[in-house]
């Protein structure tokens, strides 16, 4: 079982009695599968992205409502022990550098197997095997994360995560800072790991990320899920995205003008270059950009 969340709400201080309480997340009804789910989840500032995700992985626990994670059930009055939990779903913070501490780049990335009970052996095996995942070179692990670049700092916090085998991943803002390069290397490595079955969960204000590698969409707005729904649904229903101000993706505002421009019966749902060049070329001939 992955995570559920029943009629949760939550709050981040303790009102006075008779005061209103003003609930930063309210009524949220939630399932997400354990394995193949790759969801975004979008929204403007404020409407209470960060909060749901911390409380995926019981960094929070509701005010009201139960949230199910594997077989723990969680409330405001909860007594059960975190480390599975935390075993289970791992948290990627949009600044890697809070969740560094460690003196060396291989003792960071071990720290999470040995806090869950891996040998110094296992620990150290597993993080050389997830450094390398990642993509970092054998000669940082002896760096002090510190002195790493943000881009570098970034696959440290991951391959530290990844290294305790969780089945649910979790980033916030995992591109925010970082260039096109490093942008597509980390969405590729994180489109792998969907593909070999982990659900891939990441927090974005980034719609070419959305078009391009997320299956499920959830907009956040005031606290409330105002819509959870497929890719496909989100960018093709009419009207959706500008009411909830989201951006169209560039590739599809580029199909949807050729389309206007030559009325022509153009597919622009396309949501990488490949696919819309095929699809240009079935339209206008093989010709096309020659």
């Amino acid at each position: 079982m992955g995570i559920n969340f029943q009629k949760v709400g939550f709050y981040y201080y303790t009102p006075k009695k008779k005061q209103v309480v003003e609930y930063t997340l309210s009524n949220i009804n939630l399932n997400i599968e354990e394995s193949n789910e790759f969801i975004a989840i979008v929204g403007h500032t404020g409407s209470g992205k960060s909060t749901l995700v911390q409380l995926m992985n019981a960094l929070l626990l509701p005010k009201t409502g139960e949230i199910t994670i594997g077989n723990k059930v969680l409330t405001k009055k909860t007594k059960v022990e975190m480390k599975p939990i935390r075993k289970k779903i791992g948290l990627v913070f949009q600044f890697p550098e809070y969740q560094l501490f460690e003196q060396s780049v291989l003792k960071d990335i071990m720290f999470g197997p040995r806090n869950f009970g891996f040998s110094v052996e296992e620990a150290n095996e597993q993080a050389i095997k997830m450094s390398q995942v990642v993509g970092l070179e054998e000669s940082l692990l002896s760096r002090n994360p510190f002195s790493l670049s943000g881009g570098q700092m970034r696959k440290v916090a991951i391959a530290g995560i990844l290294a305790s085998n969780p089945e649910i991943l979790i980033f916030d803002e995992p591109t925010v800072g970082l260039d096109p390069l490093a942008k597509n290397e980390l969405m590729s490595l994180l489109k792998k790991l969907n593909d070999d079955g982990k659900t891939i969960i990441i927090i974005t204000h980034d719609m070419e990320v959305v078009s391009k590698y997320c299956k499920r969409v959830i907009v956040m707005k005031e606290g409330e899920i105002a819509i959870d729904t497929t890719k496909d649904q989100l960018f093709k229903t009419e009207g959706l995205l500008e009411k909830y101000s989201l951006d169209y993706p560039i590739l599809l505002t580029l199909l949807k003008k050729i389309k206007e421009q030559y009325n022509v019966d153009l597919d622009i749902y396309k949501y990488n270059t490949n696919d819309a060049y095929l699809e240009l070329v079935r339209v206008f001939g093989d010709s096309y950009g020659k």
